[in-house]
């Protein structure tokens, strides 16, 4: 779970971000929306996936805007780095690094 992530151009942060990795498969929840790569590989260090797919509640516009920053960066073949401790996505312009919570 990752608390209080700003994003790197200066917008308002993110209050929580919430990571779940299972059985090949990766959820983000940044207070709406669930965003997942869909058919996820990592290839080279870097998370690979044929498109992003999501839940598609309404939501309010800031909300709107942080599903559209996640859905960019697990779009952007980032790199990832996930550890019994911590989950990392990092793409030219943007991270999310989340820490596993008991």
């Amino acid at each position: 779970m990752a608390q209080n992530v700003v994003w790197a151009d200066g917008q308002t942060s993110i209050e929580t971000v919430s990571v779940r990795v299972y059985d090949q498969r990766i959820d983000i929840q940044a207070g709406c929306n669930t965003l997942s790569p869909y058919k996820p590989e990592i290839l080279d260090q870097a998370l690979v996936s044929e498109s992003v797919v999501g839940t598609d509640m309404g939501c309010s516009a800031l909300l709107v805007e942080q599903d559209a920053w996640i859905a960019k960066l697990l779009g952007s073949r980032p790199a990832i780095s996930v550890t019994s401790a911590k989950f990392e996505l990092r793409s030219s312009d943007a991270e999310l690094v989340a820490a596993a919570v008991a």
